[in-house]
Parts: C-alpha cells; sequence; structure tokens
C-alpha cells in the first residue's frame, strides 16, 4: 500500500488537496468539507497532529491486512447463451466480453474466498411467465386480465401479496442452463451459493431473498472466513450483480461491483443501480484496481470507501465514545 497519509496543521484546502490525491474519484465541495469538520473535533478550521493522526488511523485500520472475497453471480448458461441470454437485452451486452478481465481476476488475483451464486430454481418457480397463472398461485385483478408476456412486472395476491418480473424459464435446478459456464474458471476450493430454491418468492441477491424473509448461508460464511472487503461482478449487472452488491453493503462489508465483468439487460437499468450503490457507499470499479488492491499497490480509494470508514467510525463513537482500540479492532 502507498496511500500518502498527512501530518498536522492541515486547513480545509490543504485538505481538499489531499484528498483529491488519495480519491480514484472526486468527491464535492460539500462532502469534503463535512468529513473535515467531522475531523476538526475541536472546531478550530484546522486540523492538529491528533486529529490528523485520527484519520489516518481509522482508514488505515480497514484496509491495512484486510481479507477480500469476490463473489461471482450467476454466470450460469441461460445467462451466458441460453433461455434468458444477457445479449438479448436492449443494451446488447455480451457476458462473453467479460471474460477475460473475470477469469484474470479468479486466477491470478489471489483473493482470500472465491464465492459462486447459481439462480437453482424449481421447474414451476412463481419467477417464470409460463407459470404465472398456475392453480398454487394468483395474479391480482388488474393483471389476471392482461395480456402478459416475459418482464413484464405483475403482482400476485396468493399464495402472498408481492410484486414479481416475469422471465422466461430459466436456470431449473439439474438443468443444462443452470449450470455455470464452461466459459469460466472454478477457483480451488471455492464456495458456491444456490438462490431462488423457494417456489413462491425470487431472490435476486445471493444473501437474502427478495422480501428478506429468508437469509443464505453468505454473511454467515464471510463472517467466519473474516471477510472485510467483497467485490461483486458477474449476470446481470442491474439485477442479481446489484442486489448482492447492495446487501453487501448494508451488511456493513466495504463493497464494489466490478464494471468489466459484469454485464446487464438495459443500459438505463445500469446506470439507475450505479446511483443506488453509490447512496450505499459501494463502489464502481474496474477489474484493474481490484487487483491493485488484493495486492496491496493501491495508492488511491474510492470515494465510498471512504464515507463507508468514516460513517462506521461514528458509529463506534455514538455507541461506545471516542476510543481508537474500538475502532481498530470493530468489526464490519
Amino acid at each position: 500500500m502507498q496511500m500518502k497519509e498527512f501530518s498536522d496543521n492541515v486547513t480545509l484546502d490543504q485538505f481538499g488537496l489531499f484528498m483529491k490525491d488519495i480519491l480514484m474519484e472526486d468527491a464535492s465541495d460539500d462532502q469534503i468539507k463535512e468529513l473535515f469538520d467531522y475531523l476538526d473535533k475541536d472546531s478550530d478550521g484546522i486540523l492538529c497532529v491528533s486529529e490528523c493522526q485520527y484519520f489516518n488511523k481509522i482508514i488505515k485500520n480497514r484496509i491495512v491486512n484486510v481479507k477480500s472475497a469476490l463473489i461471482v453471480v450467476d454466470f450460469q448458461n441461460d445467462f451466458v447463451n441460453g433461455s434468458l441470454s444477457i445479449k438479448k437485452g436492449t443494451a446488447r451486452q455480451d457476458p462473453m466480453d467479460a471474460l477475460t478481465s473475470l477469469n484474470h481476476l479468479i486466477s491470478k488475483v489471489p483473493f482470500d474466498r472465491i464465492i459462486y451464486t447459481q439462480d437453482w430454481h424449481p421447474s414451476n418457480h412463481i419467477s417464470f411467465y409460463e407459470h404465472c397463472r398456475n392453480n398454487d398461485r394468483q395474479l391480482r385483478k388488474e393483471d389476471k386480465v392482461r395480456k402478459l408476456k416475459p418482464f413484464d412486472a405483475v403482482q400476485f395476491d396468493k399464495p402472498s401479496k408481492f410484486s414479481q418480473v416475469l422471465y422466461p424459464v430459466h436456470c431449473v435446478q439439474n438443468s443444462w442452463g443452470s449450470q455455470i459456464s464452461p466459459h469460466i474458471q472454478l477457483a480451488k476450493d471455492a464456495k458456491f451459493v444456490r438462490k431462488g430454491t423457494n417456489i413462491y418468492i425470487d431472490s435476486y441477491s445471493a444473501f437474502a431473498d427478495n422480501i428478506q424473509n429468508s437469509k443464505s448461508e453468505l454473511e454467515r460464511f464471510l463472517l467466519s472466513e473474516d471477510i472485510t472487503v467483497v467485490f461483486v461482478c458477474g449476470l446481470a449487472y442491474e439485477i442479481c450483480v446489484a442486489a448482492t452488491a447492495k446487501d453487501s453493503a448494508k451488511l456493513g462489508f466495504l463493497t464494489a461491483l466490478v464494471c468489466d465483468c459484469s454485464k446487464g439487460l438495459s443500459l438505463d437499468g445500469i446506470t439507475n443501480v450505479n446511483d443506488q450503490l453509490s447512496k450505499l457507499n459501494a463502489a464502481i470499479v474496474e477489474s484493474t484496481f481490484v487487483e491493485k488492491f488484493v495486492n496491496k499497490e493501491f495508492n488511491k480509494l474510492p470515494w465510498q470507501w471512504i464515507q463507508s470508514i468514516i460513517n462506521q467510525a461514528k458509529y463506534i463513537e455514538e455507541n461506545n465514545g471516542t476510543d481508537e482500540n474500538s475502532i481498530e479492532t470493530a468489526e464490519v
């Protein structure tokens, strides 16, 4: 790690210049001032030695000697070139174009753990357009009379009230379409997480189903492995990849979506989820940054990660008082 530190008697203008040196992208003047004011404990307009050391300490504590995981989301046959092929979307993005970067990460970058997720649906899953009128489920009145087609959003009244996007049959358990694409390298000792196994509820995120009623083993697994940094990529960018990244950020992991290793259906959808992820302090990065970060060869960080680290420090202060030791040992 080659990140710069700052020492003492730092003004707001100097702090702004320093932040430009350590950030991958520019933060707004208001964001920089808010951070400066938080660090300026005595409100004298200057960061003294102890205030500078505090910033250096809380940032370093979260990024030095961290353990990182790569989550490869749903890179399955049906999404690559099967019934729900991503390249058929309006964005015309081909999953095969992500292979070079993704396989490089899997084979060359020393992640502490690599996780592959799979959509793993029963043959009559609630998300399947072909089964939306089955006798064991009931659409709301307005949707019953509609001429439905794949990708329509509907609402079910039974078995419970919830909204659902309808998709062609895909990733049926033990089918060809549900298998991970043979074009993707499989890491040794990888973890596999299957989702969408409940007939009556979909699961975009690898952490939980769409109504957050049932959690997978993923969070528990990451915590048991002392993972604090999570990189997410795969298919489809704006659906299952984004949902997994959102949950990861909400759970307190430093989270980044790896954009060049992910492909999506809609450019508008991708733009929208990028904004949503940013608001959750999840970063959008390229695989080159991921490699540098894991190999500890980086000198810049995403602004979203700085915000996430500071927010955690604020939470610790509010609950435990200002205690450097508690910040140093805090879990995600």
